[in-house]
């Protein structure tokens, strides 16, 4: 069931989360670059090698969703406007852009990965979608197809 996949790898996003938060602001802006990175493989891998609708639901929205924060992103960014602006700004920056860059990365890097033979896949609930356009919408498999919208 796709809600337990996402409870157990949330729980395991958000203690890999905790742990690395300890290292200060350099944690949280490392938390935050690394699962935008690995949310543009992870979806790009997912909607190409049609796996499992658990899989893509419990690594992307438990996992990632649980590891990254844009609370800390803005409560962080908000706790240095007032001490060090500038430290604010570049750390605001080098977040947003720097998790663009590498969700387009990562995205990049899962297409170049070679496709499962029909053996590896076979009774996994295929992808009926060409591989998607880039931005692929976060929750591919529940988007209707075209003939839905007919």
């Amino acid at each position: 069931m796709n809600i337990g996949a996402i409870i157990v790898l949330g729980a395991l996003g958000g203690v890999v989360r905790l742990m690395l938060s300890h290292f200060g602001l350099f944690g949280l802006l490392t938390v935050n670059l690394v699962g935008s990175l690995l949310l543009g493989a992870v979806v790009r891998w997912t909607a190409r090698h049609g796996t499992p609708p658990w899989v893509a639901d419990g690594v992307v929205a438990g996992f990632i969703g649980a590891l990254t924060s844009f609370a800390s992103l803005i409560s962080t960014t908000q706790g240095l406007l007032s001490s060090r602006p500038f430290v604010a700004a570049a750390y605001l920056i080098c977040s947003v852009a720097g998790a663009m860059v590498l969700v387009i990365i990562g995205s990049h890097t899962a297409s170049l990965w070679p496709a499962p033979s029909k053996e590896q896949t076979e009774g996994y609930q295929q992808n009926s979608r060409e591989e998607p356009e880039w931005p692929a919408p976060l929750y591919w498999n529940k988007m209707p197809s075209q003939t839905d919208r007919d």
